[in-house]
């Protein structure tokens, strides 16, 4: 008997997540919060930093503890160790992993 897996991990470096991967957890991230606020004509932007990418987000997280490295010792192309760590705190608190 052979079990077909609907992911492809093979076509993915070991440090990357696949298409297969991100499109079943996306829907689990909570959504950023929106830079507008107010109604109808008064709204406006507050400004402020953007969201990081969520996938960029959570590639880095899943490097940090898949290698056991400190969080600011995380590639630069995965962001700041700071926002790794602050993503995942907040993650944590409202219980992602748990859902994944």
């Amino acid at each position: 008997m052979s079990v077909q897996h609907l992911a492809h991990y093979k076509d993915v470096p070991a440090w990357q997540l696949s298409d297969s991967f991100w499109l079943r957890i996306n829907p689990l991230l909570p959504k950023p919060k929106s830079r507008f606020r107010g109604r109808g004509k008064n709204r406006k932007n507050v400004g402020g930093r953007p969201s990081a990418p969520a996938r960029q987000v959570m590639a880095g997280m899943l490097y940090v503890l898949r290698t056991g490295c400190q969080w600011n010792a995380a590639p630069k192309e995965f962001g700041s160790g700071k926002t790794l760590h602050r993503y995942f705190q907040l993650w944590t608190r409202k219980r992602v992993f748990k859902r994944m």
